[in-house]
């Protein structure tokens, strides 16, 4: 019951606490940092392995094995694909939210370099890629005409442009 008291009794000091209060909220709210399409990135990774004249089964089972048993072994693994070719394998790996983005593409170069040794010699590339949602485009127009010019073309990809 003394708070209420003492707020109304000393009321000028109430009325500029409140001001103070309710501008710095106001100037919190002007500089706070804010964007259109803010940076998320869960965390993920890519192996990408190009292996020259071998079959898909080949492929599963003198590269994709060796490497998958490895990368079975992270914790904490959200989505895990894989995508072999002729000649090719995409290892495709999505980690929990939570997960550090940097030390579980550490976790994978580890693992990868762990499986190098049981791999072909005569691969021709072998890669690693760290990979984040805000890396991707999300929206991309072309437009094209058999018989408009150029000039025309330009002036309706800016008007388009100003109307999006």
């Amino acid at each position: 019951m003394r708070l209420p008291k003492l707020a109304i009794e000393n009321y000028q000091f109430t009325i500029i606490m409140v001001a103070l209060l309710t501008l710095s909220g106001i100037v919190s709210f002007v500089t706070m940092p804010r964007s259109e399409d803010p940076a998320v990135t869960p965390p993920g990774s890519n192996v990408i392995v190009v292996y020259p004249g071998a079959t898909p089964e080949d492929m599963e089972r003198l590269v994709v094995d060796p490497i998958e048993e490895g990368l079975n072994e992270l914790e904490d693994i959200h989505k895990f694909d894989t995508v072999i070719e002729d000649g090719l394998m995409v290892v495709s790996i999505e980690f929990t939210a939570d997960s550090d983005a940097d030390d579980k593409y550490s976790d994978v170069l580890q693992k990868v370099n762990r499986a190098r040794n049981d791999l072909p010699d005569d691969i021709l590339m072998l890669d690693v890629m760290k990979w984040s949602i805000s890396d991707v485009i999300s929206l991309q127009l072309a437009l094209s005409s058999d018989s408009a010019l150029y000039q025309e073309l330009d002036n309706k990809a800016d008007a388009l442009k100003t109307r999006l």
